[in-house]
């Protein structure tokens, strides 16, 4: 088994190839043991989160993606998760009683602009007073800094770690590796 274990799926590239690529990529995660969460063959999967345990510590990972290229799954429809802020607040709610913690990936925000938009900085803020444990933004390809929401740690951006565009702008060659230790959820 590799490092990886799990993909976020929920951006504005999971179907570049189109339905026919998403699902051979789908199977292949499948193949190597990586589960996947964000996007499905229907609003219902895509909104899924993705449960696993960290020594003995119950995780629910949530994704979403702001619907920029309108690739957003529909109840009959292949998509990413859409920028549905007020479901997932009521989804963190009723999960927060089975996962001990919570953790939401967003892809969202203005690409290139170092400090997150209001409507990404209000929607953290509603995840983590329903009850989120940490959230983790990207899509704006340079890092947007961070705050905490009571003790919820919110990352706007982490900014381009393995994403290089061979420009003179120093911030979009800039990237962050977010770690985090099960320990310090206890």
């Amino acid at each position: 088994s590799g490092a990886f274990k799990a993909v976020v799926c929920a951006n504005n590239h999971t179907f570049d190839s189109g339905v026919t690529g998403f699902l051979q990529t789908r199977q292949l995660l499948d193949d190597c043991g990586i589960s996947s969460v964000g996007a499905g063959t229907d609003l219902a999967e895509a909104r899924r989160e993705l449960s696993f345990t960290v020594n003995g510590i119950k995780i629910a990972l949530f994704a979403i993606s702001e619907g920029e290229d309108m690739l957003g799954a529909t109840e009959n429809s292949f998509g990413v998760r859409p920028w549905e802020v007020e479901v997932l607040v009521e989804q963190i709610r009723a999960a927060r009683s089975k996962y001990d913690v919570i953790l939401i990936s967003a892809h969202c925000g203005l690409e290139y602009q170092p400090y997150p938009s209001f409507y990404v900085y209000e929607a953290f803020k509603l995840w983590s007073e329903a009850g989120a444990d940490m959230i983790i933004g990207h899509h704006p390809h340079v890092p947007q800094g961070m705050t905490c929401f009571g003790k919820t740690p919110a990352y706007f951006s982490l900014g381009n770690f393995v994403f290089y565009q061979p420009v003179k702008f120093f911030h979009r060659k800039t990237g962050y590796f977010l770690e985090s230790t099960a320990i310090s959820w206890q």
